[in-house]
């Protein structure tokens, strides 16, 4: 099999709870199901009205954005996590850094819901508590182009909420799509298979650095690009990815 290299990673961003604001990292762990530590705690409400994904998201509080988590003491980053292994996580509120088990985040959350329509408690998975596939993808180029068909100078990546932002060898923006249904070396390790692309929902108006909402976003992307914007990969070899690791095609 040739290995044709492609692009390389620029950034890698963890999300420790599900749809609270992430940290950037400089190197990871992949394992069988994601990234070691991403979107492995979630509040859990047994009050939603959505059965199959039952957690409080931004959908139903914007402000959850501003809640910074990431996870602190962690273990060795060259191997996954054992099973027993629940990763110690802070959420910064406020220049506060507490707990996530501590009694007064929950309070702070509670503090911006009506509280008689949620009824919320942590709920952690090793494996990931995602919305659909465990890798997310997007490039720099494509977010550029998206800023320049709405007539912005710039929009901030962290709207898009992937795990690898990467940039092309040939800057073309949207390329990305053109990988689905191929297989990606990353570094010396890893190898992911592209399975489809990020079908976007209204997540993506909230500024994660204020948590307004900008509903022409959202808009721009369903009309101009059908709703995608990015690719999800699954994992076909586990191992260690780095800032900066060289992305392959394999084919």
């Amino acid at each position: 099999m040739e290995k044709t290299p492609i692009g390389k990673i620029e950034r890698i961003r963890r999300y420790p709870v599900k749809s609270m604001a992430g940290s950037d990292i400089k190197s990871v762990y992949i394992h069988e199901t994601g990234l070691n530590g991403d979107r492995i705690y979630a509040f859990y409400d047994s009050k939603s009205n959505r059965p199959s994904l039952p957690y409080l998201t931004v959908r139903e509080l914007s402000q959850m954005l501003l809640f910074k988590a990431r996870i602190v003491n962690e273990q060795d980053t060259d191997k996954s996590y054992s099973i027993d292994h629940k990763p110690q996580v802070e959420v910064r509120v406020d220049a506060e850094d507490i707990p996530l088990y501590d009694d007064r985040l929950l309070k702070h959350l509670e503090k911006k819901l009506d509280t008689q329509n949620h009824n919320l408690t942590i709920d952690y998975r090793r494996s990931g508590i995602h919305d659909t596939k465990p890798i997310s993808i997007v490039s720099m180029h494509s977010i550029n182009k998206l800023a320049e068909e709405m007539g912005k100078s710039s929009l901030d990546p962290l709207r898009f909420r992937s795990n690898f932002y990467v940039r092309w060898n040939n800057n073309e923006a949207f390329y990305e799509d053109q990988l689905v249904g191929k297989s990606l070396q990353i570094g010396n390790e890893v190898v992911l298979h592209i399975v489809k692309s990020n079908v976007r929902c209204i997540i993506i108006n909230v500024d994660p650095q204020s948590a307004e909402r900008d509903s022409s976003i959202f808009k721009t992307v369903s009309q101009r690009h059908d709703a995608k914007f990015g690719i999800y990969g699954e994992i076909r070899t586990c191992g260690k990815v780095i800032v900066g690791d060289i992305i392959y095609v394999l084919e």
